[in-house]
């Protein structure tokens, strides 16, 4: 979820916002409204000094959003890379049960200059093992020290610099939003939010609870080398369920798109794309155990009701029984 805040995209040609004075303002054009409620907006600007003599990692001073404690976390020579610089926002629990959901900013700028920065945004859930998160990759360190990208100061002068996180916090009623993490509190994971096809998510899980389906699609036979490419859907939705049933975070669906031979994107509704895997399980489950029996389950309560419907020889069309002097018997024989 990273975007690099260049001036171009934040303003529309416009002057740019001042960081200081306008962070609302910055907010407001680089987070994306989400819909749900927001809880606070806050900002804090860490004056970084003697940048060439920093250690390799130290944490900014505490600030408060949304009732709780922050800090940024500034790695000049990215873990031991020379090249580059890492910057992450620290989500601070000192009581070790509390969680936060925030939408975030994180700005370098050149302390004498306003209008000279460089960003990414982010959202995050915060919680205890992922308290922190941020850029790796935020910036060349050969490119901090000069003017670039159309910029006319460097982003770094004097050996200092400024470092803004801009934090909005929202309001999290289910402590699910944006949660990896959730097994631990209903028992189950799902699928991520995937927008480009808005029943996708719905047709996997609802396929992945139907035990017996479940069992069915664990029992095709998917050994041949011929199954074995990106290609096969039994072997992909194989894939699929035993992730849902031993991960304890969230299945990622734009990387399980890639394991069916066909677009999702193409299938207009979900009965379509249901079609798509009657279709290529129905091949696959040829010379199991239950090769494709069609049942009728209206008014039968059981399944032994469906197997005595199922076996019922039914008197019409061409196997009508001609009874003598009864004329065309088209009752069934039990």
């Amino acid at each position: 979820m990273m975007e690099l805040v260049e001036k171009s995209r934040l303003l529309n040609n416009q002057r740019p916002p001042s960081i200081v004075m306008d962070y609302e303002n910055i907010a407001n054009t680089i987070m994306p409204k989400f819909g749900y409620e927001i809880k606070d907006l806050q900002y804090h600007t860490w004056n970084v000094t003697n940048w060439n003599n920093l250690p390799r990692k130290l944490a900014g001073p505490e600030f408060e959003a949304g009732g709780l404690k922050w800090q940024i976390l500034l790695f000049p020579f990215r873990n031991n890379n020379l090249n580059k610089m890492s910057i992450y926002l620290k989500f601070i629990d000192h009581q070790g049960d509390r969680h936060a959901c925030a939408q975030f900013a994180l700005l370098l700028w050149n302390s004498e200059e306003l209008l000279q920065y460089a960003g990414y945004y982010a959202h995050h859930h915060f919680v205890v093992g992922e308290s922190d998160w941020g850029f790796e990759n935020f910036y060349d360190q050969d490119k901090l020290f000069i003017p670039f990208n159309n910029r006319t100061r460097p982003l770094i002068e004097n050996d200092s610099c400024n470092i803004t996180a801009i934090v909005r916090v929202l309001k999290d009623p289910t402590s699910m939003l944006w949660s990896d993490k959730n097994i631990y509190a209903t028992g189950h994971i799902g699928l991520k939010g995937y927008r480009k096809n808005a029943f996708f998510n719905s047709v996997i899980l609802s396929l992945y609870y139907i035990k017996y389906f479940r069992k069915a699609v664990y029992t095709c036979i998917t050994s041949k080398e011929s199954d074995k490419s990106a290609r096969s859907i039994a072997s992909a939705l194989q894939r699929v369920f035993y992730q849902l049933n031993v991960l304890v975070s969230s299945v990622d669906p734009t990387k399980l798109t890639k394991f069916f031979g066909w677009n999702a994107l193409s299938i207009s509704d979900a009965r379509k794309l249901i079609r798509v895997f009657q279709d290529d399980l129905e091949k696959k489950m040829k010379n199991t155990k239950v090769d494709d029996i069609q049942f009728n389950v209206k008014r039968c309560s059981t399944l032994n009701d469906s197997f005595t419907d199922y076996v019922q020889e039914s008197l019409d069309g061409n196997n009508k029984y001609n009874a003598e002097g009864y004329g065309l018997q088209v009752k069934y024989f039990a």
